[in-house]
């Protein structure tokens, strides 16, 4: 008997009403991209994870590759990230011209060891700002991957990333609801990335992401990173990227939100 780990078909029988209905009042108003129901899902999903700010975009990827841009925009700097993961992870980094450095995994969580990390970043020189030098990269940032909902030690990479001068960026894409120490995950760094691919336990019916920050500023630098670097219409003060989401999938996400606790 093949029992799927995640039954797309039954969570959406659940919602099928709500969703249909909703979809009903966005093909009305025809408003597709970035409209009233991706705000709600915004907002909605962000208090859920205990965040200030929520910023829709296309994909869990696309929210690891604005997360990057936006907290090292200069690029050409080493990231940390766990050598078991999945490949977006590694590919955001170097898509974002910068270049991945892996730490092995602890078996417990198989997320980052961080007796490892801390261990590799003593053997390292320092820059004037803080940051230590691996065979002449500047490392400037660490990507903690929450696997398969075991959340990473993250009162210990906090420790280290401050004093090393590094900025977190969670990769939250298979943990959506998971808690470390009473604190959900998504929102104990600088930025969190989600993914909400249909084999997520928070999924859209084709794909989906989503970035949760408690920075202001960050926010409102990713919300135009979203939109070619986008400030207002026609006018553009930076080079960004192609990635909204659309109403489509928020009308199934906000139906889904509202059951995650359950389903969890």
């Amino acid at each position: 008997m093949n029992i799927p780990m995640v039954d797309i078909k039954k969570q959406f029988l659940e919602v099928k009403d709500e969703v249909y209905r909703e979809w009903g009042n966005v093909f009305e108003k025809m408003q597709l991209m970035l409209g009233e129901n991706v705000r709600a899902f915004e907002e909605e999903f962000s208090s859920y994870c205990g965040c200030r700010y929520g910023i829709g975009v296309n994909s869990g990827t696309d929210a690891l590759v604005l997360s990057i841009h936006a907290l090292i925009p200069e690029g050409s700097a080493g990231v940390i990230t766990p050598s078991f993961t999945f490949f977006a992870t590694p590919e955001s980094i170097v898509l974002t011209n910068n270049i991945p450095i892996f730490v092995d995994i602890e078996p417990e969580t198989l997320t980052i060891d961080t007796e490892k990390l801390s261990s590799f970043l003593s053997t390292l020189e320092r820059n004037r700002e803080g940051h230590p030098v691996y065979k002449g990269i500047t490392i400037k940032a660490i990507i903690p991957v929450h696997l398969f909902g075991n959340p990473a030690r993250m009162d210990r990479i906090i420790e280290i990333s401050r004093e090393y001068n590094l900025k977190i960026i969670e990769d939250s894409a298979q943990s959506h609801g998971a808690e470390y120490k009473g604190k959900k995950t998504g929102c104990l760094g600088d930025a969190s990335a989600f993914s909400f691919y249909m084999s997520k336990n928070l999924s859209a019916i084709g794909d989906a992401g989503m970035i949760t920050t408690n920075n202001e500023e960050l926010a409102e630098n990713m919300r135009r990173l979203r939109i070619h670097g986008q400030t207002e219409k026609y006018r553009h003060e930076d080079i960004g990227y192609n990635s909204r989401l659309d109403e489509i999938q928020a009308v199934v996400l906000r139906a889904k939100l509202k059951r995650l606790e359950k389903w969890n």
